[in-house]
């Protein structure tokens, strides 16, 4: 995923949305709606687009461009935060193990 083909952008209502900055769907303002994880593991989700003056839509020259980068951008933005998470619970058992004396004195846990 590259930064350079989106940015964050922030309604005036508050509402977040992805705004594409790749030059053939430039302009396109996004957001993933209705995102599930089925029992296979797979991410589903819905594309809401943000509807105002000027806002363009996808067409059907830039459709298959388009859904390949939002694919992406939601595939690394959710691998991203689940070894976030990772790291963070790791830490997290690695400090209640400090802090209830459960390491040995080699620092690995004793349970």
């Amino acid at each position: 995923m590259n930064p350079a083909n989106f940015e964050a952008w922030q309604d005036p209502e508050g509402g977040h949305w992805f705004r594409m900055k790749k030059k053939e769907v430039e302009g396109i303002t996004w957001r993933p709606v209705d995102m599930k994880m089925t029992e296979d593991g797979q991410i589903t989700f819905d594309v809401e687009y943000f509807e105002g003056p000027g806002a363009p839509a996808p067409t059907e020259e830039n459709s298959q461009i388009f859904e390949n980068l939002v694919k992406s951008i939601i595939l690394t933005l959710v691998s991203e935060a689940a070894a976030e998470d990772q790291v963070l619970a790791e830490q997290y058992k690695q400090e209640s193990h400090e802090a209830n004396g459960l390491l040995g004195a080699d620092g690995k846990p004793l349970v």
